[in-house]
C-alpha cells in the first residue's frame, strides 16, 4: 500500500495542477495528459470515459483499478479517497503538506 501511496505523491507534486475535463470538473484522465490522484493509477488499457463523474468505489472505477493491478480492499480504498480528495479539495500548492498529513495518518509518523 505505501508503493501505491508514494506512486500517487510522487505524481501529484510532479504534475502540480488538478486533472480536470474542459467543464471543470476533476477528471481521472483529463486535458493534457493531466490525470488525477487515482487516474495515474489506471493504465491507459484499462481507462474508458465511463469511469468519469464515478467515485474510486464504483463498479466502473474498481474493475478499471484491477486491470491496473491496484489492490481493492478496504484499506487501499480508503487511502485511495483519502487521495482523490486532497486532489479535488485542495489547492495545488498545499497539495504536499496534505499528502505528508496523510502520508504519517496511514503509515504512523512517516514525515
Amino acid at each position: 500500500m505505501k508503493e501505491v501511496f508514494d506512486r500517487v505523491k510522487t505524481h501529484l507534486l510532479a504534475q502540480g495542477e488538478r486533472s480536470r475535463h474542459s467543464t471543470g470538473v476533476c477528471a481521472y484522465h483529463g486535458a493534457n495528459g493531466l490525470k488525477c490522484a487515482v487516474g495515474c493509477l489506471i493504465t491507459e488499457e484499462a481507462y474508458s470515459k465511463e469511469l468519469e463523474g464515478k467515485n474510486v468505489k464504483s463498479d466502473r472505477v474498481l474493475p478499471a483499478l484491477i486491470a491496473s493491478g491496484i489492490s481493492t480492499d478496504s484499506t487501499t480504498l480508503h487511502m485511495l479517497t483519502s487521495l482523490q480528495r486532497i486532489h479535488d479539495d485542495e489547492a495545488p500548492a498545499n497539495w504536499e503538506r496534505e499528502l505528508t498529513h496523510l502520508e504519517a495518518e496511514l503509515f504512523g509518523g512517516v514525515k
